[in-house]
């Protein structure tokens, strides 16, 4: 699951993902999560500190409204992981 901020894609986290890289038998899908998450976290090393707390921002920001969805019973992706 991603989350679009000022016309970048960024993914949000997955706790799942990484169980099932370490324990588990990893789909094609699991393996482009996992290659997306590594490129977010080389970007967010490159960017300066100014881009990445507005980045970081956004993404609990979208954590926080994927954990509201739920309360209100609509579907909550259990994969993304706890703050």
């Amino acid at each position: 699951m991603n989350t679009t901020i000022k016309d970048m894609s960024w993914p949000l986290p997955d706790a799942g993902l990484e169980w099932r890289l370490r324990y588990g038998e990893p789909t094609n899908a699991d393996m482009l999560g996992a290659a997306s998450i590594l490129a977010a976290y080389t970007q967010m090393i490159r960017d300066p500190q100014e881009k990445r707390q507005m980045v970081i921002g956004a993404i609990r920001e979208a954590l926080r409204g994927e954990e509201a969805k739920a309360e209100h019973g609509e579907p909550y992706d259990s994969r993304i992981a706890d703050r």
